[in-house]
């Protein structure tokens, strides 16, 4: 099958070829979910859900993706409790940081990753229908967007989040990613 590249006469482009790529699918196996899981510390039985597999104990639940190089983490716990008041969030300097130690000690640090921006995540409190909601911020979410030959990649299935809530403490990752093959160059 030939595939042919048009480009309009009045595009500037700042490099002679363009890396061309292409996303096998993979298959994954359920000891790799096992393994993906021990990460976290999570164990249990590795359930499979169809399009993923899950493990889930009560302190977490992980789910890794059978096409993809995909996987969901989440700490249940942190998840399931109801902040007090304003959470102390650290400056996004070092949530940066918390973020990136984080993915590195997973394995899931990638250098093709940049971040993309942060959002905060808020909660609203109401104590009667005449009053109005007080906001303020019980975690942070550092998003990330890959990047291939310089180039971003726009899709659902290519970005990164790390969710930073109470204590300075990972509460949720997910990364969607199917892994990609150089496949030639277009001219």
């Amino acid at each position: 099958m030939t595939n042919i590249i048009q480009f309009p006469d009045n595009m500037t482009l700042d490099r002679q070829d363009i890396v061309l790529f292409k996303t096998p699918i993979n298959d994954k196996q359920p000891h790799m979910a096992s393994e993906w899981a021990g990460k976290f510390g999570i164990s249990g039985e590795v359930n499979d859900l169809g399009a993923s597999y899950v493990v889930r104990n009560e302190t977490g639940d992980m789910e890794l993706f059978h096409a993809s190089d995909s996987l969901w983490y989440a700490d249940v716990q942190a998840q399931t409790r109801e902040p007090e008041g304003p959470v102390d969030l650290p400056p996004e300097p070092e949530a940066l940081e918390i973020a990136e130690s984080f993915l590195r000690e997973k394995d899931l640090f990638d250098d093709r990753c940049r971040v993309h921006s942060i959002h905060y995540l808020e909660m609203a409190e109401v104590e009667s229908p005449d009053q109005e909601p007080e906001t303020y911020p019980v975690a942070m979410r550092i998003n990330y967007q890959y990047f291939l030959d310089g180039l971003p990649v726009f899709g659902p299935g290519a970005k990164m989040g790390v969710t930073i809530g109470e204590d300075r403490k990972i509460i949720d990752l997910f990364k969607f990613w199917r892994e990609p093959v150089d496949d030639g160059s277009a001219g």
